[in-house]
């Protein structure tokens, strides 16, 4: 299908204006906005300026929201939360309306781990390095971009944007929530889908879209027993040992191929359908760049594209963290008993598991099995943190029109893919507009290194995000008509019948 002429303009128009996207992109990696800590306030209020200053030059109508005050990790001090930018962009009611969450914080950084300053945008082998490249400052310029674009053209944007902007979701988007939920019945009344840049690509090459993400129980466990130590010379043999009765618990788990043993477990995951296998059929993945990015030798299902992304992205999984003990590993005398043990281990949930229904199954289980193994030894667990799964509807038209925007920039179908890891805030997005399909649209590659030392966006990523968001934009008014008529098509033969 040809690319439409306005399209074709603005793919030219990007080409001639890389020189000031780097620029620009240059300038706020230099701005050290990092959340986490509180003595570089007067930089996250910088970049609020310049983002509010930048959607004003683009005609966004925006709104500045002081949301209120939270405790800092590690504070004991209540903070001023920073400042949350609405912008509203169009208001022509025959128009779909997007709404775009972005932020503006980065995480901190280890500068001994950087080969490069990671507040000076540096240039090399293809890549722009710096925090805050691939999440989001580097996102968010291309989207800003594709809008500039098409202004810039003289060409009508086919859409109305409105875009909410925090600098605290490296710090769990405090105070976010509770704004969402007071903003549903006048800012976010009239959304009809949205759209989050972040996560990777699967490899170097293959562009993505993302669809789910698999949610999380964090578990701490602890077992007591002795009053202290004891040399296993003098009372091995004679003791309930805290240390067995942590791998045994720990043991009974799972079984030898990773398979969860908590009776009834398994009744709430969401079964695989031919469609989905169609889905992971059709993905692009170099299995050698995947494991050279990760740094693995072998993988548990070789190199087989389906069964290995289906234990990543859609199956339950358990893993075990760390496992400490009362006896330090540099003393003197190795043979002790020691009198109480601790472990992390997490379980991985999927749709349509709840944390709160497996946390409890857990417990129990855990529970039960120390109560069998009539041990005098004291069990304690808890759950340190939980998130849910997230699923959507990739047939939707808001992902139709991404998914031909990824044919016409790459010339190639997109992988449609799942992450392992959880993402919070599309869960407080769907919360508060359930019936609004969320994209999960990545911009950059499996050598991003985001949240990592030498944060990077590689050129193509960043140049071709422009392309692709301005086609995306172009893309969603004809989707949406054309899924709207089917569906009118589909309700007038049914009531024909």
């Amino acid at each position: 299908m040809p690319i439409p002429p306005d399209l074709v303009k603005v793919y030219k128009y990007v080409d001639t204006q890389r020189e000031r996207y780097i620029q620009e992109l240059r300038s706020i990696v230099s701005i050290e906005s990092i959340s986490s800590n509180i003595n570089l306030r007067c930089k996250i209020s910088l970049i609020i300026k310049w983002m509010a200053t930048r959607l004003k030059k683009l005609g966004f109508k925006v709104q500045l929201l002081e949301i209120g005050k939270y405790i800092p990790e590690r504070h004991n001090k209540e903070v001023k939360i920073p400042t949350l930018i609405l912008g509203t962009l169009g208001k022509e009611t025959h128009k779909k309306v997007l709404l775009y969450y972005c932020h503006l914080d980065v995480v901190e950084v280890n500068r001994e781990k950087w080969t490069t300053d990671p507040f000076v945008l540096t240039e090399k082998n293809g890549k722009l390095y710096g925090r805050g490249t691939a999440k989001m400052k580097g996102s968010l310029l291309c989207f800003l971009h594709a809008i500039e674009c098409y202004q810039a053209l003289g060409i009508e944007l086919p859409i109305n944007i409105k875009i909410i902007c925090e600098s605290l979701n490296e710090c769990m988007s405090a105070g976010l929530p509770r704004i969402l939920a007071d903003l549903k019945t006048s800012f976010l009344t009239r959304v009809d889908c949205i759209l989050v840049t972040d996560g990777k690509w699967v490899g170097r090459h293959y562009p993505c879209i993302l669809y789910g993400c698999r949610g999380v129980c964090y578990f701490n466990i602890s077992i007591d027993g002795l009053l202290e130590d004891l040399h296993s010379g003098d009372y091995g043999g004679i003791v309930y040992e805290p240390l067995q009765d942590l791998l045994f618990l720990l043991s009974n788990l799972v079984d030898p191929f990773g398979h969860i043993k908590v009776p009834g477990f398994y009744k709430d995951v969401m079964q695989v359908t031919p469609d989905e296998e169609d889905v992971y059929g059709q993905l692009k993945i170099n299995m050698n760049e995947y494991k050279e990015d990760a740094g693995i030798k072998n993988l548990a299902y070789g190199e087989d594209i389906t069964e290995t992304f289906m234990h990543v992205w859609r199956h339950p999984t358990y893993n075990l963290h760390y496992i400490n003990t009362s006896v330090q590993c540099d003393c003197s005398d190795r043979l002790l008993i020691p009198k109480n043990v601790d472990a992390k281990f997490s379980i991985r949930i999927v749709p349509y598991q709840t944390p709160e229904k497996v946390s409890c199954m857990v417990l129990d289980y855990l529970n039960k099995l120390m109560y069998e193994r009539c041990t005098p030894n004291k069990l304690k667990i808890t759950v340190d943190s939980v998130l849910k799964p997230w699923y959507e509807n990739h047939l939707h038209w808001n992902y139709e029109a991404a998914k031909e925007a990824t044919k016409q920039v790459y010339k190639e179908d997109a992988n449609f893919i799942r992450d392992g890891n959880g993402i919070s805030i599309l869960l407080e997005l769907h919360k508060i507009l359930p019936k609004k399909n969320i994209l999960l649209l990545p911009l950059v590659n499996s050598e991003a290194n985001i949240h990592s030392e030498d944060e990077n966006i590689s050129l193509r990523c960043y140049f071709e995000s422009t392309k692709l968001l301005a086609s995306y934009f172009h893309n969603l008014e004809n989707h949406a008509q054309k899924q709207e008529l089917e569906k009118r098509i589909r309700h007038h033969n049914i009531c024909d019948l």
